[in-house]
């Protein structure tokens, strides 16, 4: 159109077709939140962020046992709840592991618990490294520190080597147990000792 003559009509004629009516539709119903994807998907999507805050909720719990199960040297397994939340996590795995057994279905599949051996070594792995990473950090602001280490056996007549850590910090002595190592340790000698030590004091 090289001339503004039939302007007016032209866009009189662009709003009353199909594809310029199909368009405003679209809008409004977006700006609505009635739009395709969100009504086809957003009943799913709340469902998902419901689960992965449930989820998180479970996690965090399980990590809170780990650290206080951890600090009095308890065991992993127990007869107690910790509180509604967690207890509601268990009897449904429990559940759904009576059924899948009574369904002779054999293997975990794709349930996620929480609770298998994996994610518990996973989540000690991770909250050793975490410690080790604030222990390095009281120890360099500290400057000065010395390390020991103790071999004996255990009750199993086990060798094992205790790796401890000391450093003053506001003239305050602290001691900090870095790691054990079990082995035949009488077949060691001083470089090798001095290997170990180099090996547990890296921060992964």
């Amino acid at each position: 159109m090289s001339s503004w003559k039939y302007v007016y009509q032209r866009i009189n004629e662009h709003e009353s077709s199909k594809i310029h009516n199909h368009c405003v539709e679209a809008y409004l119903l977006f700006t609505q939140n009635r739009d395709i994807n969100t009504l086809l998907f957003s009943v799913k999507k709340d469902k998902r962020k419901e689960e992965v805050a449930k989820n998180r909720e479970i996690f965090k719990r399980i990590i809170d046992c780990l650290i206080f199960i951890g600090k009095r040297g308890l065991s992993y397994r127990g007869n107690n709840n910790y509180d509604p939340v967690i207890k509601d996590h268990l009897d449904t795995v429990t559940q759904k592991s009576i059924k899948a057994n009574k369904a002779g279905s054999k293997g975990r599949g794709n349930s996620l618990t929480f609770i298998s051996k994996t994610t518990v070594d996973y989540l000690i792995s991770a909250i050793c490294t975490l410690i080790k990473k604030s222990i390095s950090t009281d120890v360099n602001n500290a400057q000065m520190y010395s390390v020991m280490l103790d071999t004996t056996q255990d009750i199993t007549a086990k060798d094992q080597c205790a790796i401890v850590i000391r450093y003053v910090d506001n003239h305050s002595v602290h001691e900090r147990l870095i790691s054990l190592v079990n082995g035949k340790l009488y077949r060691y000698n001083g470089s090798r000792f001095v290997s170990i030590t180099s090996e547990c004091l890296k921060i992964k």
